[in-house]
């Protein structure tokens, strides 16, 4: 009876892990193919060591993961929005393809315009490949301001908190995943950039630091279209939980008390920068290096 019952579930975990699984090995053997032209086609100012091609190996490979993890993560978020509440999706679609389109034309115009043909191109690959993961965490985010915007406000009280709790913790999960996206990109494209003496490269270190805070502009900008839609039913709920309506100093002052616990309880009191920073654990580091570097290469 007990392996009975054990069973479905580990098909439906098995089924849960067979997503990640291919999407990963996509993305791996993509890597694999940028390491491979990256060593039958090396960039033609000068070469690099072997030590750091060790190192951007690795950092190709990190991407490559990456990118096919957050794919598939954000395709699994598309099916919790679902059981959450039922939405449709057009135009989490629609806005998602014009992302990737916008993203896929830029570097189309960098890799005319830039001066290593060959690395351009690798790195063109390499950040729309993550590109294609943020995008599909990007749709999972708008499925989730949707969703929100969509809770019926005559659905009971407590019933609406934990879909907004749950819809708040989905939201979240997602911003590491493009906290990674940035953060590997963009130290793989620092040590292609790294100067040497026989690749001076004086704005290598320029050209990292503006990827790095574009990218994470990028990621603030993803991750505020569900977060405002999340705040604005907090909001509502908030007023609904902890109103502020006593005749008495005394009264208004407890309920004032027990407002600013609601608000911490249903996130209002965490600024966007906050969130970043403890969602994307890699940013403030990462960003902190990189302006060190461009000082110091200035």
């Amino acid at each position: 009876m007990r392996a009975q019952r054990a069973t479905p579930r580990r098909d439906a975990r098995a089924r849960s892990l067979v997503a990640p699984v291919r999407c990963g090995a996509a993305g791996v053997l993509l890597a694999v193919a940028v390491l491979a032209h990256a060593r039958l086609y090396p960039a033609e100012d000068c070469g690099v060591s072997d030590a750091e091609f060790a190192l951007w190996s690795l950092l190709v490979l990190g991407v490559g993961l990456s990118a096919g993890l957050a794919s598939a993560r954000g395709l699994g978020a598309r099916r919790e929005v679902a059981r959450i509440r039922a939405i449709a999706w057009g135009p989490a679609n629609a806005i998602a393809a014009i992302g990737l389109a916008g993203l896929a034309g830029l570097l189309v115009l960098a890799q005319v315009v830039g001066r290593e043909p060959a690395a351009s191109a690798r790195g063109a690959v390499l950040t729309l490949a993550a590109g294609v993961g943020g995008a599909l965490i990007g749709r999972a985010g708008v499925g989730i301001a949707a969703a929100q915007d969509a809770a019926p406000t005559s659905a009971v009280l407590g019933v609406r908190v934990a879909d907004h709790l749950l819809l708040r913790d989905l939201s979240r999960a997602l911003l590491p995943w493009l906290g990674s996206l940035v953060a590997l990109t963009t130290l793989a494209l620092g040590v292609a950039r790294l100067p040497t003496d026989a690749c001076p490269r004086p704005d290598g270190p320029v050209e990292v630091l503006v990827f790095g805070l574009v990218g994470t502009a990028l990621v603030a900008g993803i991750h505020a279209i569900p977060r405002a839609a999340l705040r604005r039913a907090a909001t509502e709920l908030r007023d609904l939980l902890a109103p502020v309506d006593a005749e008495d100093a005394d009264g208004v002052r407890a309920q004032l008390r027990a407002r600013e616990e609601t608000e911490r309880m249903l996130g209002l009191t965490s600024s966007l920068l906050d969130e970043l920073q403890a969602g994307v654990w890699v940013a403030g580091p990462l960003l902190t290096a990189l302006a060190g570097l461009a000082v110091s290469g200035l």
